[in-house]
């Protein structure tokens, strides 16, 4: 089995969003680990809102240890989970990239609405014990207004948050100021003709 969800929260505002203490058993997190930290993948991305690191899972030869993570069969288990806990039902289309945070670099407040149609979001932090001193923060808003802080959650090995893509998503992540914060974020979409 390479998923080990444990829920431990889920709320409807300012958005509809999960919490997840686990989602892969712990070989398999280490092993994704050592991938990401070892992979020349990375390229750097910037745009007006965050500067970081990213490759797209979907677009690369992924080694045979984890490879999984881009199969059918595991998505379709991403999915169905995303859908009974979100309460939707999502398209078969799931895109995979993995993100790296290095020290200086931050995501401002954004809400991930996009002309790419992706609805849902779920990131898993892939990381080997940040401290709490080291940043990597993932912030949730109740409104664009930078001020309006609704939950900080910590840079924990393996934990996860899923959400819903809305207008009303604002969400951010800290400045790095040391070591690599590592993330997977799949991206869902609606199925054709289902409202968000």
């Amino acid at each position: 089995m390479n998923l080990e969800i444990s829920l431990i929260d889920e709320r409807k505002w300012p958005f509809h969003y999960a919490l997840f203490e686990t989602v892969f058993p712990d070989h398999v997190h280490a092993s994704i680990l050592r991938w990401l930290e070892a992979t020349q993948f990375w390229k750097v991305a910037r745009t007006d809102f965050y500067e970081q690191f990213e490759f797209c899972l979907d677009h690369v030869v992924v080694p045979q240890r984890v490879r999984f993570l881009v199969e059918s069969s595991f998505k379709s288990e991403l999915r169905v989970m995303m859908e009974t806990i979100l309460e939707t039902k999502l398209s078969p289309r799931i895109r995979v990239l993995a993100h790296m945070l290095v020290p200086g670099q931050h995501i401002a407040i954004h809400n991930d609405m996009n002309a790419f149609g992706e609805s849902h979001r779920l990131t898993v932090q892939i990381n080997s014990g940040l401290k709490e001193s080291d940043g990597g923060y993932f912030l949730l808003f109740g409104s664009a207004d930078v001020s309006d802080v609704h939950r900080i959650l910590k840079p924990i090995s393996n934990s996860a948050i899923a959400f819903a893509i809305s207008p009303d998503s604002y969400h951010a992540v800290t400045s790095q100021h040391r070591g690599r914060r590592f993330t997977l974020v799949f991206s869902f979409s609606m199925l054709d003709g289902e409202a968000a």
